[in-house]
């Protein structure tokens, strides 16, 4: 089973971290969003997304504007733009220089999110 993992970047900060086996769409990312992400965020912030097709449905934009907040997406193919992008790097990174320290993906995800906060 694949193992995924979600979450945010706030002021140099990764947020609202969450680990799920399989792949996202929409019924995933909006349950994350409101249960994870939301709760981190204050009216007025934006919200930064790629153009993945599960980000752009009706429901998830009318959230977040309920909560206050903003969306921006970013131009097609421009991972670049996006400072989560070299986070993850970091966390891919780490994760397959400790993985062999643990018994689970899971574990050394969590680790690798506390190391670079």
């Amino acid at each position: 089973m694949r193992e995924s993992f979600i979450a945010g970047f706030k002021a140099k900060e990764v947020i609202a971290p969450l680990c799920y086996q399989g792949t996202c769409d929409t019924l995933l990312f909006n349950f994350w969003r409101v249960n994870f992400l939301l709760p981190e965020l204050t009216p007025g912030h934006t919200i930064v997304m790629d153009n993945a097709a599960f980000y752009k449905s009706e429901e998830t934009r009318n959230l977040i504007q309920q909560a206050g907040c903003e969306v921006l997406f970013l131009l097609p193919y421009s991972p670049d733009l996006n400072p989560i992008e070299k986070v993850w790097a970091n966390i891919k990174a780490l994760i397959r220089k400790v993985m062999h320290q643990f018994s689970t993906i899971a574990e050394a995800i969590d680790y690798a999110v506390n190391w670079i906060n």
